[in-house]
């Protein structure tokens, strides 16, 4: 949604989180020319992943995952919520509001917004520190919206 209240969809993906190796190739085909994706770089696919008119950007997430979390399950799914983190470093999304909707998702389970919220700041942390932050693309925080009628 734009400031003026308009919502569209461009037609364009600017910005693609491949999230699953088994569909690298189709993700890499759908970012429109000048877009960015993201991908776990742990394991580098650099044949699968080749567009010179899109920007790759690599974060090894399964590693840093294993590095600091324990239980497969566990991992798996911190790595998924570390792109929450290298997002938020990347469009300069702040982290307060992912404390606070983790917070709001997860009530009194302390343990798991401090899990959650460990998992975003790493990624956040990687991104700050190894990628091209923050990219050109914006989105911002907007107190009003308007209704369709």
């Amino acid at each position: 949604m734009t400031k003026d209240g308009y919502v569209a969809r461009s037609g364009r993906v600017d910005l693609m989180v491949a999230m699953n190796a088994e569909t690298y190739a189709k993700d890499v085909r759908e970012v429109s020319a000048g877009g960015h994706l993201i991908y776990d770089s742990t394991w580098p696919r650099s044949t699968v992943l080749s567009r010179e008119d899109i920007t790759i950007l690599g974060v090894p997430l399964a590693r840093i995952c294993n590095e600091n979390f324990v239980g497969v399950r566990n991992r798996i799914l911190m790595k998924n919520i570390m792109y929450a983190g290298v997002l938020a470093a990347l469009l300069e999304i702040d982290l307060d509001v992912i404390r606070q909707l983790l917070g709001e998702s997860f009530g009194k389970k302390q343990a798991l917004v401090d899990a959650n919220m460990k998992a975003v700041q790493l990624g956040y942390d990687h991104a700050k520190e190894h990628l091209p932050c923050p990219l050109p693309l914006r989105v911002e925080r907007m107190d009003k919206t308007r209704g369709t009628s």
